[in-house]
């Protein structure tokens, strides 16, 4: 009996699928029908209610698009762009979403803008970008806001503004947008286009962790002390007789490249990278670093730096008279991201000589950019060799099983005896599980946590120690 009731109810809609079909005699649908096999084309594409089928979702679109229908031909620039029942194809995704935007539909605009920003189909252009998106948000879709309050943030393709940038945020932030309200924590906790507030930052991230933001949940759990997050954390001329500090600005500046012989280039320069925000008008926080390198017939400079005593990495460029054009040369900045170019000179301070410059550096994964940064260089002997630096050992904490069940192990590898404390956090910040503080020895150490009685989930291992501060993230 279930049997047939199943049969049944399969005629019944395979019956209302073909009832709603316009003829196959060039006949165009009206609205009724047009809506009809817009939603089965969507129930098709995404197994919702039906089988999965991606060919039956791009016939229906295909129909649709054939008479002219803006949604649809924006959802078979969809079907190109992620590969769904045809193959990945961005020049073929870019042809519908123009072809769609061109109809009016302000998803399709935005996502010509996309195809702008991250360069898929045509050249990267942030400026071309911004106009598409500019132009979504006037065809109706509230939610471009939020890119184009992005792009004033980080000054893409537009004038660096923050207090336009907040003026986008804001309101979707009010509506309960996860995205946008990080932003607007952000913006509290550092001052940027309003007065610094912390109180009024962490409510914003706080209500963003609560809608499930990844971005939120980190900011909580891994800042360490809120109330001095966003202050400069460095001392540029006050109280600091350091002579590299003394010529970092305290706003970003442009240099002039100059070209330079080899024999002043080469050799060891010990100093600092600083970084800016996104409007260049604060220092924000610097990285130490060490560099050995030599010049070759062909002006290219090679060779390594350390940076914060820790990473060494390798830095290649070709000196150019306008500037120096890195490749294959990355800087830590969160992560690993790429050095594109920099303008260089040479200041003569007494019997001293110091590198100045500025960087480029740009991040392949989020194909964008980051924010300014400023260096200062002093030649002369560093102090401990490169290549002493790069064979040190650190301190290093693996864990598993990881997904674990039931007990897990944290392996400690110290290079000294020290005091350590592991804490588990779940994804809202709440502690789960204290060890207290105990005294390890130099060497491997194995450290077991009995099983804890949690939901199946993502969790936050924290070790803490005097030379030693990891978090690491564990799942159930």
């Amino acid at each position: 009996m279930k049997q047939k009731r199943t049969i049944w109810v399969c005629i019944l809609i395979g019956a209302t699928f073909f009832n709603f079909l316009p003829a196959q005699t060039g006949q165009k649908s009206n609205r009724k029908d047009r809506d009809k096999m817009f939603k089965w084309a969507y129930l098709y594409l995404n197994g919702y209610y039906t089988p999965m089928d991606h060919g039956k979702a791009y016939t229906l679109f295909e129909r649709l698009a054939k008479e002219g229908d803006s949604q649809s031909l924006n959802a078979l620039g969809m079907m190109y762009k992620l590969g769904k029942g045809v193959e990945q194809n961005d020049d073929k995704a870019m042809e519908y979403f123009l072809l769609a935007a061109e109809g009016g539909y302000p998803r399709a605009s935005y996502n010509v803008g996309s195809c702008y920003r991250y360069g898929h189909s045509v050249e990267q252009d942030f400026t071309t970008a911004f106009s598409w998106f500019t132009k979504a948000m006037e065809q109706g879709d509230i939610r471009a806001g939020y890119t184009i309050g992005y792009f004033y943030y980080k000054g893409m393709g537009v004038e660096q503004d923050y207090g336009k940038a907040l003026s986008y945020f804001l309101p979707l932030a009010e509506q309960g947008d996860a995205g946008p309200m990080f932003y607007v924590g952000l913006m509290y906790m550092k001052g940027y286009g309003v007065e610094r507030d912390v109180e009024e930052g962490m409510s914003w991230i706080r209500k963003a962790a609560e809608k499930g933001l990844s971005r939120a949940i980190d900011f909580i759990l891994y800042t360490e002390n809120i109330n001095t997050y966003g202050l400069s954390q460095v001392n540029l001329r006050s109280g600091n007789a350091d002579p590299v500090s003394q010529l970092i600005p305290d706003q970003w500046k442009a240099v002039t490249n100059t070209p330079l012989p080899s024999e002043r280039l080469e050799g060891e320069w010990e100093g600092k990278i600083m970084y800016y925000d996104w409007s260049g008008k604060r220092a924000e926080s610097e990285m130490k670093i060490q560099a050995s390198w030599h010049i070759s017939e062909e002006n290219r400079l090679i060779g390594s730096w350390i940076q914060d005593d820790t990473l060494s990495l390798p830095v290649k460029a070709t000196l150019t008279d306008s500037l120096w054009i890195f490749d294959d040369t990355k800087v830590w900045r969160l992560k690993l991201v790429d050095i594109l170019n920099g303008k260089f000179t040479i200041q003569t301070i007494g019997n001293e000589e110091f590198l100045t410059g500025n960087l480029i550096t740009y991040c392949e994964k989020t194909r964008s950019y980051h924010p300014p940064a400023f260096v200062v260089l002093k030649k002369g002997e560093v102090v401990t060799s490169l290549t002493e630096r790069t064979e040190k050992k650190e301190n290093r904490v693996s864990v598993s099983p990881n997904p674990f069940e039931d007990e897990l192990l944290v392996l400690l590898s110290l290079q000294e005896p020290q005091e350590i404390l592991l804490e588990i956090y779940d994804m809202g910040g709440k502690k789960i599980y204290s060890s207290s503080y105990r005294k390890y020895p130099s060497g491997e150490n194995e450290v077991i946590i009995p099983a804890l009685s949690v939901t199946p989930g993502n969790y936050l291992l924290k070790i803490r120690g005097e030379k030693i501060n990891e978090s690491i993230k564990i799942i159930k």
